[in-house]
């Protein structure tokens, strides 16, 4: 029997001492693709946008990053791990919880930039949520802010999800545990599951011994470094998450859920590779990055011809492209449909909501 993912239990938060670190690793670099560029993303009238519950139409900009509606989270369950409005009548007791029970998974594409700073878009992010549970994958700069903006209660959060180290995927987890140690109306004591790729133990060992004062609380927080080979899938009360190596960096994985018959794929940064095919495959939604501009070529990123090439050979249902740079100036919906993929195509802005 092969053994499950390497569990790092600690209420406190990690426990690693340095001596169990091993030699430390050369600095991670940024992807070439994501080196500032000029001029903003041109917005095309041909794209195809994933669809918004109807309480997001009366604010366009709450769910693009920009300005418009205020946020669904009410102050006064904002800090009580509030996810989004109750229904007439029904609330829990203990801190103030309210969660709606929901059959199949809602997604948020909670950032869907790059490294590049921009007004409209943050930094890698995307919230699941499931019947019982919040889960996050990737935190990138302006995450919990954008959380808000979606209607996001950040307390709310039971599990993170990382793909791969580099900051635009990381640097949000430090004001959110920050904030959840601070700024919470109560005193929080359910547990926060925190996992990522192999050396994982060694990234949050490195990061808790700069802010670990100020992000570890008194509450449950293990740790779970994930082997690069998927041997037994995260078993939640909701759903089954799997994984798979991504072609970016050493460490990188994508994420695969599968809940009550639904599929959802999310690759993070990637370029192309038959695990990141066998991980999507038959999947009803690929949330896929598209970081290289059309007959062009970065190292670690997929061109429209990557994505389409990835959504075809997998038989993925529909696509929908996140983590593009702002200087690709082109409808990529259509290059992606131009390169030979057959099923629906969606590009995500910020506070985009869908279901698998």
């Amino acid at each position: 029997m092969q053994a499950p993912p390497a569990v790092h239990a600690a209420a406190g938060g990690c426990r690693t001492r340095p001596g169990e670190l091993g030699p430390p690793q050369p600095p991670l670099p940024l992807p070439v693709s994501e080196r500032a560029h000029g001029a903003g993303r041109a917005r095309s009238g041909a794209h195809r946008r994933a669809r918004r519950r109807p309480d997001d139409e009366a604010g366009r900009g709450a769910a693009s990053g920009g300005h418009g509606a205020h946020p669904r989270v009410s102050r006064r369950t904002l800090g009580n791990g509030c996810r989004g409005r109750a229904p007439a009548g029904t609330r829990r007791a203990a801190l103030g919880v309210i969660r709606e029970r929901r059959q199949d998974l809602e997604i948020t594409v909670v950032g869907s930039g790059t490294v590049l700073p921009e007004l409209e878009r943050r930094q890698s992010c995307v919230v699941v949520e499931t019947a019982s549970e919040t889960l996050v994958f990737d935190l990138g700069s302006g995450a919990v802010r954008g959380m808000l903006r979606a209607g996001i209660d950040p307390f709310s959060v039971d599990r993170i999800f990382f793909t791969h180290f580099h900051p635009d995927h990381t640097v949000d987890v430090v004001p959110l545990l920050f904030a959840i140690k601070y700024a919470a109306r109560e005193p929080r004591d359910r547990k926060l599951v925190i996992s990522g790729p192999e050396p994982f133990h060694r990234f949050w060992a490195a990061l808790t011994n700069v802010w670990g004062e100020w992000m570890v609380g008194d509450y449950p927080m293990p740790t779970v470094q994930l082997p690069l080979a998927c041997r037994v899938p995260v078993e939640t009360p909701d759903c089954q998450i799997f994984w798979a190596k991504t072609e970016h960096r050493p460490e990188s994985i994508g994420y695969r859920l599968e809940a009550a018959g639904k599929t959802f794929v999310y690759t993070g940064d990637t370029a192309y590779g038959e695990s990141v095919v066998a991980l999507a495959r038959n999947a009803d939604t690929l949330l896929i990055e598209c970081g290289a501009p059309a007959g062009g070529e970065v190292p670690g990123h997929l061109t429209p011809e990557g994505v389409a090439r990835i959504a075809s050979e997998s038989g993925a249902r529909r696509v929908v492209i996140t983590h593009f740079p702002a200087f690709l100036q082109t409808d990529l919906a259509a290059e992606v449909r131009a390169a030979g993929y057959e099923g629906e195509i969606l590009t995500a802005e910020d506070g985009t909501k869908f279901s698998p």
